[in-house]
């Protein structure tokens, strides 16, 4: 029901006409069509799906990433990109045939790594080492809260189901949690 409500969500963010009601409403045939090539055409395919969908959504697609979903990016915005590419990069690399690591500010003082390891389908493991996490929060110092500290941790490690709707846009929602959706950045 989770997944389904995940689907249900980046549908709502990529088709925002049909999700508000405004326009012509596309046919249940175009919806399917869309949310099959969006799942990497194995939405009718349970078998498939399972085996093949991690697979096909990490081929190509390392490289410098930046969050999005922040920026309100509505638009076509070279400079508000660039910006965030600079500021906020995080480095994508396929780790092995079903892993990936998203490595944020790499070869800075704030530099931590998440591992998201393939369940099957969209579902991936997301383990992301407390220390450098901390650290880049400013939890490491004793000053704040220990559960402030389990928090974070807790939200940052865990179950993450992601999605790939086009090549330059991956979106992950850890735990359930808010959906962050990246972009790839220009090279």
């Amino acid at each position: 029901m989770k997944a389904l409500l995940s689907v249900a969500l980046v549908a709502a963010l990529l088709v925002p006409s049909v999700a508000l009601g405004a326009g012509p409403t596309p046919t249940l045939a175009e919806q399917f069509n869309a949310a099959n090539a969006m799942m990497q055409g194995t939405a009718s395919d349970p078998s498939s799906y399972f085996a093949t969908y991690a697979q096909k959504m990490i081929e190509g697609l390392d490289g410098t990433w930046t969050t999005i979903g922040f920026l309100n990016y509505t638009q076509d915005n070279p400079d508000l990109l660039a910006k965030a590419c600079q500021k906020q990069s995080i480095t994508v690399a396929v780790e092995a045939p079903f892993a990936i690591k998203l490595t944020h500010n790499a070869g800075t003082d704030d530099e931590f790594a998440s591992t998201y390891t393939s369940n099957g389908g969209n579902l991936f493991g997301v383990s992301t080492p407390p220390g450098p996490l901390l650290h880049r929060m400013g939890l490491d110092q004793g000053k704040m809260p220990i559960d402030a500290s389990l928090r974070v941790i807790s939200n940052s490690n865990g179950i993450a189901t992601i999605l790939r709707p086009s090549p330059d846009i991956l979106i992950i929602q850890t735990n359930y949690g808010y959906p962050t959706v990246l972009g790839r950045c220009p090279k």
